[in-house]
């Protein structure tokens, strides 16, 4: 009986540790002890407790000593082994770096975070011009990027509203630069990303710089994520009958086809 009692202790530990991780991972911001246990449901003293286990093992970090806690090095390294588990993200590694090499752009691989459109795997282009400030864990605009375009057109719609309402919420119009004159021609224009299969920006965010999108299902055709090249203007060509656009539709076709077959273990 008292073993029994102390393996239910056990698992009600975990569930709470979890809470307080969730709180750290819905906030867009680091959390003082007493936001994290009033978000958790317990009292400082609990929480507290709980944080400096979690810090031992890496999963929260301090700011400096006394300063509120944001998630540590192990939670990333949790996450990003989750990933290199699926057989499609395996593929995707694959792939971006054949499209950097071959199209001399920025390949980046994104999948939807707790704030929305989230890199988790970037591969640079040789063109140095390219290199922007994307690394993993940049996050992606649903409004005014192409990445966060093809999450709007395939990622799951109140999630999407939900993160438009946050953006629109932080920056207001006028003041969010954007190619999109009214919400109504900004779901058009979703409406046709859905259709084509990619998404495109001409150097909104950065002049002379472009950006094209598509997105990356799994083998039960679920929509998981995103790929992205962004190079150049004159090394990347966003038109459709252009040489860039076809030559990334069909590295992504390859790798569903790739991702759908069964692996083959040698005997």
């Amino acid at each position: 009986m008292a073993k029994d009692d102390h393996a239910a202790r056990g698992i009600k530990s975990i569930a709470v540790g979890g809470r307080l991780l969730q709180a750290l991972i819905d906030s867009s911001k680091p959390l003082t002890l007493r936001e994290i246990a009033a978000r958790a449901e317990i009292t400082p003293a609990q929480a507290h407790a709980y944080l400096v286990s979690l810090k031992r093992v890496s999963m929260v970090v301090q700011q400096f000593e006394s300063g509120p806690y944001l998630l540590g090095p192990m939670a990333l390294q949790v996450g990003l082994s989750r990933l290199r588990s699926l057989a499609v993200f395996r593929r995707a590694s694959t792939l971006l770096k054949e499209l950097s090499n071959s199209l001399n752009v920025m390949s980046v691989l994104s999948v939807w975070g707790a704030k929305g459109p989230t890199a988790v795997m970037v591969v640079q282009a040789r063109d140095k011009r390219s290199d922007l400030n994307i690394r993993m864990g940049t996050q992606f605009s649903v409004l005014n990027s192409a990445t966060g375009r093809v999450f709007a057109a395939f990622e799951n719609p109140l999630q999407v509203k939900m993160q438009l309402k946050l953006e629109l919420e932080r920056n207001p119009p006028p003041n969010y630069q954007t190619e999109v004159q009214s919400m109504e021609k900004y779901w058009e224009q979703i409406e046709s990303i859905r259709e084509q299969g990619f998404s495109t920006i001409q150097g909104l965010r950065v002049p002379g710089i472009d950006a094209v999108s598509v997105p990356i299902f799994d083998e039960h055709k679920e929509f998981t994520g995103a790929v992205t090249c962004v190079g150049h203007t004159d090394t990347l060509d966003i038109e459709p009958a252009g040489e860039s656009i076809p030559a990334i539709l069909a590295g992504v076709r390859y790798m569903h086809l790739a991702t759908a077959q069964p692996v083959k273990h040698s005997t």
